[in-house]
């Protein structure tokens, strides 16, 4: 496993940066479907509930579980089959929020 310094690093380089923008709208478009909203809209009727632009309207982010959910049904992490390794990506991606 990388630290963390070396992921930043590596997301840094312009050939990351680059990537990210020629594949955007990609990215935009999985965000959207993502959004628990929209998620469960697609499942039960087969059709978005919320826009992009209704999205940043309302400042809906994608939670945690959404993002687990993509990771299992994208097939991106297969090896995440069991709780603890779902924790342990959750750890390293999601930052902890602090007690009020």
């Amino acid at each position: 496993m990388m630290p963390m310094e070396e992921v930043n690093r590596k997301m840094t380089m312009e050939s990351a940066i680059q990537t990210l923008v020629n594949y955007e709208d990609e990215f935009r478009n999985l965000y959207l479907i993502y959004v628990e909203e929209n998620y469960f809209s697609l499942k039960k009727k087969g059709r978005l509930l919320l826009n992009m632009k209704e999205v940043e309207l309302q400042n809906k982010k994608m939670t945690a579980v959404s993002f687990m959910r993509f990771l299992k049904e994208s097939e991106m992490v297969p090896h995440l089959t069991n709780i603890e390794h779902a924790q342990d990506m959750l750890e390293k991606v999601v930052p902890a929020k602090e007690p009020r």
